[in-house]
């Protein structure tokens, strides 16, 4: 898995980072995400899906490699 931020879309609801702080984080002045690890390891997986499928502004795109 690959992850893809599209900035420009960030609304900085911080949902991505409440869901998976091990990948996502947010910016402390903008509150916008911040993406910590672009290709994370098979055990977040899941929770990465979840964090782009509930993202309300579809920031995360996600690349299955």
């Amino acid at each position: 898995m690959k992850i893809i931020l599209h900035t420009e879309n960030c609304m900085g609801c911080g949902a991505c980072n409440d869901r998976t702080p091990e990948v996502f984080g947010q910016d402390e002045l903008t509150n916008m995400v911040l993406l910590l690890d672009p290709t994370p390891p098979p055990d977040l997986h899941d929770s990465v899906r979840a964090a782009a499928a509930n993202c309300p502004t579809a920031t995360i795109e996600l690349l299955d490699e």
